[in-house]
């Protein structure tokens, strides 16, 4: 699934994370940014299906963490969307940028730091 990314602004915006107060402020914002990416690049349904739910935890050394609502939200994700996330990661937050998924279990606790996801190439 080789499929271009198409960013709709023209700056790059790097965050250099050397702030724990900014990283704990960034996420929703780099979050933010990430979706008008996503926005640009999926049809609107699958959009509203597939990023919407997600939210934003925390950034650290420029791991994002998100949380999702289910083991198999997280599975549809990396099948489907794994290039277009880690693609938009490292345009957004720099080349080193990780993902990290918090997937919501039954009992409604989320299993934090269950995947450390590395970008891809």
């Amino acid at each position: 699934m080789n499929q271009a990314v198409k960013f709709s602004y023209s700056q790059t915006t790097e965050h250099n994370g050397t702030s724990n107060y900014m990283e704990r402020k960034a996420h929703e914002s780099i979050w933010q940014e990430c979706l008008e990416i996503f926005r640009d690049n999926v049809n609107p349904q699958s959009f509203k299906t597939w990023f919407e739910p997600i939210k934003p935890v925390r950034l650290s050394n420029k791991v994002l963490t998100i949380q999702v609502p289910s083991q198999f939200f997280y599975e549809w994700l990396e099948e489907h969307y794994v290039q277009i996330l880690h693609k938009t990661l490292k345009k957004v937050i720099g080349p080193s940028a990780k993902l990290e998924y918090s997937i919501i279990v039954e009992n409604n606790h989320p299993i934090v730091n269950l995947y450390n996801q590395p970008t891809y190439g």
